[in-house]
């Protein structure tokens, strides 16, 4: 049974690789290149689900496809995954990526200043009703 579910999870996990890769823009050759791969085989042989993902590439391929580890490895959907809130076109800059850093290690109250200093209560009251 092991067996079968990890076969199961390499699928899905290649799946995610390359539907991510595929919505970046990105060939199975510029992936390797920025997950320190030798070849792109390695990203084909990933994405077919042949491939196991060393827990020392999870974090390389998570970064380079712009989304979470718990993402890539199927423990958080599309939908939770706060990167894929930000539209797919969008890229962030080296400033936004700190302030989004430090705005999720702030605590609930600072949290909450941040959001009504940029107006920003009724969107985010719409995305909670949406979520629950």
């Amino acid at each position: 049974m092991q067996n079968y579910e990890n076969k199961n999870f390499l699928k899905e996990l290649g799946q995610r690789v390359k539907s991510r890769r595929l919505d970046l823009g990105l060939s199975q050759e510029e992936l390797a290149q920025r997950c320190n791969y030798a070849a792109r085989s390695s990203i084909n042989r990933l994405e077919q689900g042949l491939l196991d993902i060393p827990q020392s590439k999870v974090m390389a391929v998570a970064k380079a496809l712009d989304v979470t580890p718990a993402f890539l490895m199927g423990w958080e959907s599309e939908f939770n995954n706060p990167l894929k809130v930000v539209k797919d076109d969008m890229r962030l800059t080296g400033i936004e990526k700190i302030v989004i850093a430090a705005f999720r290690e702030a605590d609930e109250y600072t949290q909450g200043l941040v959001i009504r200093s940029l107006g920003l209560d009724k969107e985010i009251e719409e995305c909670k009703k949406e979520i629950s």
